[in-house]
């Protein structure tokens, strides 16, 4: 199945609502981040590299939108699981907020099994 994954600190001590915030930034981040790639002027699908066009990201735009909600334990946590998934070349965002730090990460929209050895020890949120 194809989902987007999100990774929200759970030690920030901050409110739900913030921590819904940091993950939407997260999950948004991804296409920003592919906008800047292509060029703002053209938002050209399949242009993005590394990115799974065919397999991942046009049929979940088209589907459900699947997301899954996960908790890192602190930022040490939440840094390891954005590096492993920049090394394995998946579209990834690390949202490093001013005031409270690395607070968030968005894998995806990516095949399960191509993130469940980076994501596969975190706990739902």
């Amino acid at each position: 199945m194809i989902k987007q994954y999100i990774i929200v600190r759970k030690d920030l001590g901050i409110s739900k609502g913030q921590m819904i915030a940091m993950g939407a930034h997260a999950s948004m981040g991804i296409f920003f981040a592919m906008l800047q790639e292509t060029g703002f002027d053209e938002f050209r699908l399949g242009t993005a590299e590394g990115w799974d066009w065919d397999d991942a990201v046009l049929p979940w735009i088209k589907g459900k939108f699947t997301k899954v909600v996960l908790g890192a334990p602190n930022a040490h946590e939440l840094e390891q699981v954005y590096e492993a998934a920049t090394r394995a070349g998946l579209p990834c965002s690390l949202i490093d907020d001013e005031n409270i730090g690395m607070a968030a990460v968005a894998i995806g929209p990516v095949k399960s099994e191509d993130v469940a050895h980076i994501t596969g020890h975190l706990k739902l949120l």
